[in-house]
């Protein structure tokens, strides 16, 4: 975990001291297309037996259109990917998540993310059955960089998840980069 949040106060800080474009505002117009980077954290609750949390990263890829430029609507795809010890075995974990979300422009630098995503989980090792669910995505980014139609911004970004199990299972990822979108 220690890594992890390390490499997100990283990013977050050299996003933060990029110069910013002082006189020019971000047109969102028409298609939208973007991508995400970043580090990322997956913790459950009784979905899967031997995993508490993993640490990994993160990319993403979206597609939408702007319907005005206070609002774009986006389709994403997202995976993150992650190794976590358990027992003598190094296991790979991937979570892959597909929504559509809602962004809003709060100010024109500030912005939040809100969407339902399907998701499933998958582990490298032998007799885990992949999970399948469903999440809702809350993100908040701040555009440190912007010309007119093009933006780099810094995110935080939670997605509680809820998975099908006997007892049902519960887990969230918790996550924090960079992404890059043409307006």
């Amino acid at each position: 975990m220690g890594k992890s949040l390390s490499l997100i106060i990283v990013v977050l800080l050299v996003g933060l001291s990029l110069p910013g474009s002082a006189y020019s505002q971000i047109q969102r117009k028409g298609w939208a297309f973007g991508f995400q980077v970043g580090a990322a954290q997956l913790r459950d609750k009784n979905f899967l037996s031997t995993l508490d949390s993993t640490t990994g990263g993160y990319v993403g890829f979206n597609l939408g259109w702007s319907f005005n430029p206070d609002f774009v609507l986006l389709g994403e795809a997202e995976t993150t990917l992650s190794r976590e010890d358990v027992k003598s075995s190094s296991p790979y974990v991937f979570t892959n998540f597909v929504g559509v979300v809602s962004e809003y422009a709060v100010l024109n630098n500030l912005y939040f993310r809100l969407g339902p995503r399907m998701s499933s989980t998958f582990a490298s090792y032998k007799g885990f059955k992949t999970r399948y669910g469903f999440g809702m995505l809350m993100e908040l980014g701040w555009d440190c960089w912007h010309q007119t139609d093009k933006a780099l911004d810094i995110h935080l970004k939670a997605l509680p998840q809820w998975y099908e199990t006997e007892h049902g299972g519960f887990a969230y990822m918790l996550g924090g980069g960079l992404g890059f979108t043409w307006y």
